[in-house]
């Protein structure tokens, strides 16, 4: 089982030290910062931002496990959404995935297209699946190519 709440500073240190391999080459080829230093710019950019935790027996919680918010584009119109997660997500693939259509219409709803986007890291297959399932659609024509690599440019009309 998982809880999500808000984040906290310390949720984006603790996340950027234990990121999935993917996720941490995904942040480092992106952002050319250290994941630590990525994750406290995407905890301070983010209109909302929340973190996934572990349950365990109904009540212990351990993590965190994951962290996803949205930022605003440069016309405050659309969201760019983003999740990052330690390796003990995979364990709660399947609550993530029933939870994340209500928290994307949650922050869809906080700008006035109701559109979220992102770019993917087309090397983190986990990602990219985990968006297409989710509804985001790719549209090759706004990939970019980030030191040699191909981020595909991902979106969820509302």
């Amino acid at each position: 089982m998982i809880l999500i709440r808000p984040s906290t500073q310390a949720d984006a240190i603790y996340l950027g030290l234990n990121l999935r391999p993917d996720d941490e080459q995904e942040v480092r080829t992106a952002s050319s910062k250290e994941p630590v230093m990525a994750m406290l710019d995407s905890f301070d950019s983010s209109t909302l931002c929340f973190t996934v935790w572990e349950l365990w027996d109904g009540n212990v919680i351990r993590g965190p496990i994951g962290m996803f918010g949205v930022v605003p584009d440069d016309t405050l119109e659309n969201g760019l959404v983003w999740f990052l997660g330690t390796p003990q997500v995979e364990r709660h693939s399947l609550s993530v995935f029933r939870e994340a259509p209500l928290w994307l219409d949650f922050m869809a709803s906080w700008f006035p297209t109701g559109r979220l986007f992102s770019y993917a890291d087309a090397r983190n297959r986990l990602h990219v699946g985990w968006c297409k399932a989710m509804g985001f659609t790719l549209d090759e024509r706004r990939d970019q190519t980030i030191k040699n690599q191909r981020f595909l440019y991902i979106e969820r009309p509302r």
